[in-house]
């Protein structure tokens, strides 16, 4: 999986920061600041929280708070210059405003700062800054950091490649609720990179992730079903999972799902719903399933 920004690997609902503000204010005895308010409205007026959305004014808000060193309203107008919300794309920008609020220890913008340095966003690419950013969110909690820096150990970048170093780093996010992470775990138990091989956990993390709506997870998982690692044999199970990742886009759980209707394992046999996922499958570049839905129409028509 590539890194990402939070919000793009299912990490949270929403983008933007928005958690217990008397964490990371300098509120006295659990009340809430002038500044803690401000930025606080100005969440409001971006997620259209009890008023209609406006993110013109959340970031209006955000800068008043920023501007003086508030560092949840600075990660917040980092990320609305980033993505271009409510005022025009900067990434340079929102750069300098994660920065301010990463020195001040905030975990987010150090995990969104170690992001613009991966994928050279607003400064000069440099994947051991990257790194070091998202150690630094990664050890306070982050999980989306965690996620990426298992990334990092797993793929050698910016580090010295060290799969042990990968799957501690996933299974912190993983049980954290990362569904990327846990992917990517049951990936490192089923090969037995960094770890000790074993289906059966690659299975149960497979699971954790699917649920939450992997679709390579899910393409896994019916992998998982179809040839009785780590859990029982069951064709069905494998043709639902398949079936729930083939919506979802991909190309080789829609690969999968038509050779089940081709031979009717866990399904009834039903050619036209396999040519149907072929052709999809097909669609995307999959050259085996070009070849088999060549093979399949022709048997089509002989019958």
């Amino acid at each position: 999986m590539p890194l990402s920004l939070i919000g793009q690997t299912g990490y949270e609902r929403n983008t933007l920061y928005y958690g217990s503000m008397e964490e990371h204010s300098n509120s006295v005895d659990g009340q809430l600041t002038e500044l803690d308010s401000i930025c606080k409205k100005g969440e409001t007026y971006y997620f259209g929280y009890g008023v209609q959305e406006n993110l013109a004014r959340a970031v209006e808000l955000f800068t008043a708070a920023a501007e003086k060193s508030h560092p949840i309203a600075q990660c917040n107008l980092g990320y609305c210059y980033y993505a271009g919300q409510g005022v025009k794309q900067n990434y340079v920008h929102a750069v300098e405003w994660f920065t301010k609020s990463a020195e001040q220890g905030f975990a987010e913008a150090q995990c969104y700062l170690g992001v613009c340095y991966d994928k050279g966003h607003g400064v000069e690419k440099n994947h051991e800054q990257a790194v070091y950013w998202y150690r630094t969110a990664a050890e306070q909690g982050n999980r989306q950091a965690q996620y990426n820096l298992g990334y990092c150990y797993e793929n050698g970048v910016g580090v010295q490649l060290n799969y042990e170093q990968a799957v501690s780093w996933y299974l912190l996010a993983a049980i954290q609720g990362h569904e990327a992470a846990q992917c990517n775990l049951g990936n490192c138990y089923r090969n037995g990179r960094g770890i000790k091989q074993d289906y059966s956990e690659a299975a149960y993390w497979y699971e954790k992730s699917a649920e939450l709506g992997s679709k390579e997870a899910q393409y896994n998982l019916g992998n998982c079903y179809i040839k009785g690692e780590g859990v029982k044999q069951d064709y069905t199970k494998a043709a639902e999972w398949y079936e729930k990742s083939a919506n979802q886009g991909y190309a080789n759980a829609q690969y999968n799902l038509a050779s089940c209707y081709e031979r009717g394992d866990g399904v009834v046999r039903d050619y036209a719903k396999a040519q149907h996922w072929f052709q999809k499958a097909a669609d995307q570049g999959n050259r085996y399933a070009a070849n088999r839905l060549k093979k399949l129409l022709k048997v089509m028509q002989e019958e």
